[in-house]
């Protein structure tokens, strides 16, 4: 997948394709730089957590931030998938995302269940770059 470098950095593509706030930028980037060096499945208190690949990270957000058809899935409301959320994962037997909130420095990770009709994120973990190095089993 070609990406284009500009001078400020940040990655051009995650951030059209997505549809990201400009302010989510550069979390998005460091997200983007995590998954390129994290392994393929992470395991969190017994759930086998599939992680996306840096170069097909919008594919990971279908069904959960866009449709198939490149349809915002994204709401206003309490229970709504908020813009700030970044799919980086899913749960290998149920789906259910694994996420990261790029409004909070610390990029904490959340999961949900999906096909509920809302989502309500249960944490994870407190950084995205400690899960993908320490023991959360």
């Amino acid at each position: 997948m070609f990406r284009i470098e500009p001078p400020f950095g940040h990655d051009v593509e995650i951030v059209e394709e997505l549809n990201l706030p400009s302010d989510l930028a550069e979390a998005a980037d460091e997200v983007s730089r995590l998954l390129a060096k994290a392994p393929e499945a992470i395991m969190v208190a017994e759930r086998t957590y599939v992680l996306g690949r840096q170069e097909s990270l919008l594919e990971t957000q279908l069904g959960y931030r866009i449709t198939p058809g490149g349809e915002t899935l994204i709401g206003e409301g309490e229970n709504h998938w908020r813009s700030s959320w970044l799919v980086v994962g899913w749960d290998e037997d149920s789906g259910d995302p694994l996420f990261v909130d790029l409004a909070d420095r610390d990029l904490p990770v959340f999961t949900a269940m999906h096909g509920a009709g809302k989502w309500v994120a249960e944490p994870v973990a407190p950084q995205f770059r400690t899960l993908l190095v320490s023991d959360y089993r």
